[in-house]
């Protein structure tokens, strides 16, 4: 089965890279700009297995707040938070990993592949 990752990044080339990479390891990628659209797109059903975004996004929804609405309409779904500032360990959400920019996108794949592997994600089957 193919896994499905929403990407939340508002830096597009940030976001154009980490998610060619995913689709180059077999993902199937949903992209959004901002917090705003993540959430349309999550609210509207669209499938996904985990999401990776940023912590600092534009708009008046970041990241933290994403993650927690996310678990509303998808409590199974993975998050995996990436900052270039400092991730707060105090706000960890059950089935998440923070992960420091500069990352390396072989690493997220990794990640992605590990969390839903461990059996514990698997949300849009």
């Amino acid at each position: 089965m193919i896994l499905t990752v929403l990407v939340v990044e508002d830096e597009w080339l940030v976001r154009a890279d980490v998610a060619a990479h995913l689709r180059s390891g077999g993902c199937r990628v949903i992209e959004a700009a901002d917090g705003e659209t993540a959430l349309a797109l999550i609210e509207d059903g669209a499938p996904l297995d985990l999401r990776f975004t940023d912590i600092a996004l534009g708009g008046r929804i970041d990241g933290w707040e994403l993650g927690e609405k996310l678990r509303v309409h998808r409590p199974r779904a993975g998050v995996i938070y990436a900052s270039g500032c400092y991730c707060d360990p105090c706000r960890p959400v059950a089935g998440s990993v923070s992960m420091a920019k500069p990352y390396n996108c072989d690493e997220i794949l990794r990640t992605c592949h590990g969390m839903c592997g461990a059996g514990a994600l698997r949300a849009s089957s």
